[in-house]
């Protein structure tokens, strides 16, 4: 498989704004912090080797950084998904705002519709006005009228102006024209008050239908104004959550640029702490090389080709350095660094402690130590603490030359990964071995 550096990783992961890049920061950096605890506690210095030192400045830094950055990376995850989540607030609100203005021409168009049943009514009112100053005129010619027949008839004699008429007659023809006249007098009187009456009922009707239209009017005013004052509340009331929600969505925006400025310049510094750290490792390899310990390089023959690639990766990683909270590279612990080495040549099997390692059937076949070869597991079982079960494997390093006894191992935190041989002194009592099959 190609081979990936991982800083290169962690720096290219480190540098996305969008959320989907900055899950790849966190991944990157699990794999240095949260996946690499659960990787490399089987790491731990086997037991009765000489006490190590505590671990150096530099280690403590780059490790106390990489939490930081792993935090920093957390950081800009949940300012993004908080973003996220004040950006989906804003459609609803964006949809208020143009339902709330719907509703403001509505309520428009229903004060202009009022206005209009407004004016109408009070063209109706203006109608009505002449018609009673007409019944009133009317009604007052009636008056004028019957004033007039009640005084002649006052001057005629009143009740008994039939018998006057009678005495008074010279003769019967004189006494028929007077008498008709009288009469004609009294049924004028009478229709001229049945007028009068019929007018003043007339004019009550009209009034009260000029009252009915009055209220009428202004009760359509008033409700058109109401619903015109609700629809411009609620208009206004859109555009302030709008404003609100288009406020925190600037506020988080901020809050993610500030924690991705944050995570580079955290990044930034672990990179320089890394670049250090592996400078005083190489340095280190310089000086177990003038004691005679690194690896001449001549790898034996028996190892299938998959297996000669992860001896050589292993190999090529002599110098680097050990963390206690284990690691798959650039700093590793015992587990992360045999898997790493086999990924390096191409096996897919899963990051697991040195107990899995040896006990998986699926990916780690048992052979016995006449059988080994190049690139296979190495297993010890120091009781160090490092794996909670009882009795459990938790060391493993991989075989160089089976001959010799020559390995490499993620050792401890005051070597790093080093060469070492399993044939004598303290790695000569290997609990098993094991032949990588996937």
């Amino acid at each position: 498989m190609p081979r990936t550096n991982p800083r290169q990783v962690l720096h290219q992961a480190a540098l996305p704004q969008r959320r989907t890049r900055v899950v790849a920061v966190v991944t990157c950096v699990a794999a240095l912090g949260t996946l690499a605890v659960s990787a490399g506690t089987a790491a731990g210095q086997p037991g009765t080797a000489p006490a190590a030192a505590p671990a150096s400045k530099i280690d403590k830094q780059v490790q106390s950084t990489s939490q930081q950055l792993s935090q920093a990376a957390h950081a800009v995850l949940d300012a993004d998904n908080a973003l996220e989540d004040a950006a989906k607030d804003l459609p609803v609100a964006q949809a208020k705002v143009t339902s709330a203005q719907a509703g403001v021409v509505a309520a428009q168009q229903a004060v202009k519709d009022a206005e209009a049943a407004l004016a109408a009514a009070q063209a109706a009112v203006a109608a009505q006005q002449q018609q009673v100053v007409q019944v009133q005129n009317q009604i007052a010619g009636l008056k004028v009228q019957i004033s007039s027949l009640a005084s002649q008839v006052y001057k005629a004699g009143g009740e008994y102006q039939e018998l006057e008429i009678l005495l008074q007659s010279q003769d019967p023809s004189q006494f028929a024209v007077q008498l008709s006249s009288v009469r004609r007098m009294a049924r004028g009187n009478g229709y001229a008050l049945d007028r009068m009456a019929a007018a003043q009922h007339a004019l009550k009707l009209k009034l009260q239908q000029l009252q009915q239209l009055q209220d009428s009017a202004k009760e359509k005013q008033a409700n058109a104004d109401a619903r015109a004052k609700d629809a411009q509340d609620a208009h206004t009331a859109a555009i302030e959550a709008q404003q609100s929600v288009e406020t925190i969505i600037a506020k988080r925006k901020l809050a993610v640029k500030a924690a991705a400025a944050n995570r580079r310049v955290i990044n930034a510094t672990y990179n320089r702490l890394l670049a250090e750290q592996q400078r005083i490792a190489i340095e280190q390899a310089a000086r177990d090389a003038a004691d005679g310990k690194p690896f001449s390089g001549n790898i034996p023959p028996g190892g299938s080709a998959q297996a000669i690639v992860a001896v050589k990766f292993a190999l090529s990683q002599v110098g680097h350095r050990y963390v206690s909270s284990g690691g798959t590279g650039p700093t590793y612990g015992c587990n992360g660094f045999s898997w790493r080495s086999w990924h390096e040549a191409g096996s897919r099997w899963p990051l697991m402690l040195a107990q899995d390692q040896a006990t998986s059937r699926r990916w780690v076949l048992p052979v016995s130590s006449a059988q080994a070869a190049p690139g296979d597991l190495i297993f010890w079982r120091f009781n160090n603490g490092t794996d909670g079960r009882p009795n459990a494997i938790d060391h493993v390093g991989i075989v160089v030359d089976p001959a010799s006894g020559l390995f490499v191992e993620a050792a401890n935190t005051a070597r790093g990964v080093v060469t070492d041989n399993y044939k004598s002194g303290h790695y000569s009592h290997p609990a098993a071995f094991g032949r990588v099959i996937a």
